[in-house]
């Protein structure tokens, strides 16, 4: 089990593979860490913004993803919403922590600056995805298992992992 996550599947087949995506509560790291060991699974970063129940503004890190779990771990106590007045500040440290580059700017400015939104909540998070040879996702699709979801994952359709019992998967 990851721990707290939330997942999104990519429905496309890249060259020849299925791809699952999950997104990896910074509490759960450890465990995630643990997996991509597997060389099937990678771990990566996904910070963006979000206003209430809305995600806006994903950035393009140009860290890695140890450098990026240590820079929040270590802040993630100490970090809620960024009030208007302190954007500009707070996108300077993003910038210069690697956190956030140049161009993404431009969406934030579009879903926050160009708005009345008087707050911006940063969200720190990490993506786990899966992939599969083309003929192992055709084997687990053929089982139903590529739409189940596995223990501890919210959100839509999941990895080839059995359904929770009692959830609609």
């Amino acid at each position: 089990m990851v721990g707290d996550t939330k997942r999104r599947e990519r429905g496309e087949v890249h060259g020849g593979s299925q791809q699952v995506e999950v997104g990896v509560d910074l509490c759960a790291a450890a465990n995630a860490r643990a997996l991509v060991q597997d060389p099937n699974w990678g771990l990566y970063t996904n910070f963006h913004f979000g206003h209430m129940e809305g995600g806006y503004a994903w950035c393009a890190t140009t860290i890695d993803v140890e450098r990026y779990i240590e820079i929040w771990q270590a802040k993630i106590g100490d970090t809620g919403a960024v009030n208007r007045d302190d954007w500009d500040q707070y996108w300077d440290w993003l910038l210069r922590e690697g956190i956030a580059s140049p161009g993404d700017r431009v969406e934030f400015d579009r879903h926050f600056t160009a708005t009345q939104r008087q707050t911006a909540t940063p969200r720190p998070g990490l993506k786990l995805i899966r992939s599969w040879d083309r003929n192992e996702a055709d084997a687990l699709d053929g089982q139903h298992l590529l739409s189940a979801r596995p223990r501890g994952v919210r959100g839509r359709r999941s990895s080839g992992l059995p359904p929770r019992r009692g959830r609609r998967a």
